[in-house]
């Protein structure tokens, strides 16, 4: 479901990538909050299409009444304060994570993306999800923390699986 009229952008990130950021941050950064998000946006017409299924676009007078309704009733937990959220989503910019930091990304966002529908069809067949080939690590969960929050041994614990590891466990979004 969309809203009539928003693109609703999403940006998305590897995970290497945060790995690969942080790694960065330990060895080389500067200090500041930098964006992490790989290149590009994807709308959710082009999110649709990429997991086969259709949008259906609708006014945003009645989401906001729909999520009125549902938040009253105890049908859902989001209100029709999120709406202008998703209206006017914000579009992280990677601009001074690659110039200043001087950490880029490897995938893009719409990488990430077909890399994360392609594990998800790989799951669903029990099927490895393979990047490269050789037996995969232990999942990781990263999680929205600033760079400062990481020690090396973590980064190196982890830089160290995914040297061995040539497939990818992706998180669900």
């Amino acid at each position: 479901m969309a809203i009539q009229g928003s693109e609703s952008p999403f940006v998305f990130i590897w995970n290497e990538d945060v790995a690969g950021a942080m790694r960065h941050a330990l060895l080389f950064g500067s200090a500041g909050n930098y964006n992490l998000a790989g290149d590009g946006a994807l709308t959710l017409p082009e999110i649709a299409r990429l997991l086969g299924k259709r949008t259906r676009a609708l006014p945003a007078g009645l989401l906001k009444s729909i999520l009125t309704i549902g938040k009253w009733t105890q049908l859902t937990r989001y209100g029709p304060e999120q709406l202008d959220f998703l209206r006017y989503r914000p579009v992280l910019d990677n601009h001074a994570l690659k110039t200043v930091f001087g950490y880029v990304p490897r995938k893009t966002s719409l990488q990430t993306f077909t890399t994360f529908v392609q594990a998800r069809e790989n799951q669903s067949q029990k099927r490895p999800v393979t990047i490269s080939g050789a037996p995969a690590c232990k999942q990781i969960p990263v999680a929205m923390y600033p760079l400062k929050y990481f020690s090396p041994a973590r980064i190196t614990k982890h830089e160290r699986c995914l040297s061995q590891s040539k497939h990818v466990a992706l998180q669900s979004l």
